[in-house]
């Protein structure tokens, strides 16, 4: 739970955040899997119309393929800013439980459609810096890159490695690097906030090649990024402050498990950013397994991420 500056990361909590939207539309809707005659389906999809301008999302990890869900609602409307999580801290398939109008629901997934005067502006920090230089993947299989630049990806990280400052190769030695795609091959210079970033699962020491959380297509640029808690602090704050000239009016929040005092050694690190650079603005959120929210014009799911909506009247 978050609010008021806190961050309860364990134990009960409980936060209430209300709104008032002064006429603007607002739709909840509810999605759940269901079986067909040819497998399974996704029943209850939300009326995106021309007036829409964002979407929270919750889901239930445990019953609901939120990626299927996401992939959709891409193709459908690629340009709406979806931002959310998936629900945390529940076991079994009745774990979590999701509300949805008058009715509780254990399974699927539930949100609201927000639409125009209100704009939902997202934030989504994934708290990592690139190292090195970027390089287009000239050979793959699924999610296994063989080659970067026309050498093995391993070759490519030890020479990144001799030349980063003390201080990196450091934290290199007790974080893995993670490994950062460009969304969108039309960017110039990709910086934060273009790439999605996703762990490096394996590395095969005799070729060099390495399996990555995404699958990866020949001609596809990537660069070498390392998470840590300063970095995590620098790439939210320096996305907060490029909100603060459109005077946001509230906030909602999606943070992964994995920050808190587990990233930043202290807690509330993440709910007082955003009450220190935005001010006093009703901001509130949850802790997730996996947060929802656009890199590069595209929705992910995410993990170690700050995924945040900003609520902006446009009447104002």
């Amino acid at each position: 739970m978050i609010a008021e500056s806190q961050e309860i990361e364990s134990g009960p909590g409980f936060a209430l955040w209300v709104s008032h939207l002064g006429g603007a539309p607002v739709e909840a809707f509810t999605v759940d899997l269901k079986e067909t005659p040819d497998g399974h389906a996704l029943v209850g999809f939300p009326l995106l119309g021309a007036e829409s301008t964002g979407a929270i999302l919750l889901t239930d990890p445990l019953t609901f393929p939120t990626q299927a869900l996401l992939s959709a609602l891409n193709t459908g409307s690629p340009q709406m800013p979806i931002i959310g999580g998936m629900a945390s801290g529940g076991f079994g398939e009745t774990g979590h439980t999701l509300v949805f109008n008058d009715s509780i629901k254990s399974s699927g997934a539930v949100g609201v459609v927000v639409g125009s005067p209100i704009s939902l502006k997202p934030v989504v920090s994934q708290g990592c810096k690139p190292i090195g230089d970027p390089f287009v993947v000239t050979a793959a299989e699924h999610n296994v890159i063989l080659e970067m630049g026309g050498k093995p990806p391993l070759a490519r990280l030890r020479e990144i490695a001799m030349k980063l400052p003390p201080e990196d190769q450091a934290l290199m030695q007790g974080v893995p690097p993670m490994l950062g795609i460009v969304v969108d091959e039309y960017t110039e210079s990709p910086a934060h906030g273009d790439f999605l970033v996703r762990n490096v699962a394996q590395v095969n020491l005799e070729t060099g090649a390495m399996a990555v959380g995404e699958v990866i297509e020949v001609g596809k640029t990537v660069q070498f990024h390392l998470r840590d808690a300063g970095a995590a602090d620098d790439e939210l704050s320096s996305l907060l402050s490029a909100n603060d000239s459109d005077h946001p009016e509230a906030a909602l929040m999606f943070v992964c498990n994995g920050r808190g005092t587990g990233l930043f050694g202290s807690s509330n690190h993440d709910i007082i950013a955003v009450e220190s650079i935005l001010g006093d603005i009703p901001a509130a959120g949850m802790f997730c397994a996996g947060e929802v929210g656009p890199v590069g014009g595209r929705t992910f799911i995410h993990g170690y991420t700050a995924s945040i909506a900003l609520f902006t009247d446009q009447r104002d």
